[in-house]
């Protein structure tokens, strides 16, 4: 998905749902996990999704589904340790190119590249 957001700047939602309900199944009939718990984890990728549909030229919905998706199967303190160095990274990488003049203030940067590393790198962590 990193690579397709990069390329097209746009995300399969459809895939991204599907993996949601696989993830749900798993936690539900393999794990046992409490209904409130996989609620819990939902939270910061539906507070993304909701902030997509409010300001639509500055989150992607996929993106956010994506963010659904790591915390349906991370959880969501593991999700917001991956968010955060998402982020962190992601406007590290827009200031360096903003200085070195390859993107103005109006460039759109694809998130789940970003959020692909902050995972890697997270887990690493």
């Amino acid at each position: 998905m990193a690579v397709k957001d990069i390329k097209y700047k746009k995300i399969n939602g459809y895939i991204c749902l599907v993996m949601i309900m696989v993830s749900f199944l798993i936690r539900v009939k393999i794990k046992q996990d409490a209904n409130f718990t996989i609620l819990l984890d939902l939270i910061p990728g539906v507070l993304m999704y909701v902030l997509s549909k409010l300001s639509p030229k500055s989150i992607g919905e996929g993106d956010a589904l994506v963010l659904i998706f790591i915390g349906s199967v991370v959880g969501y303190m593991k999700e917001m340790e991956f968010l955060i160095i998402s982020v962190f990274l992601a406007g590290l990488i827009a200031l360096i190119l903003f200085v070195l003049k390859k993107v103005d203030r109006d460039t759109k940067l694809p998130f789940v590249p970003f959020l692909s590393v902050g995972v890697l790198a997270g887990g690493f962590l």
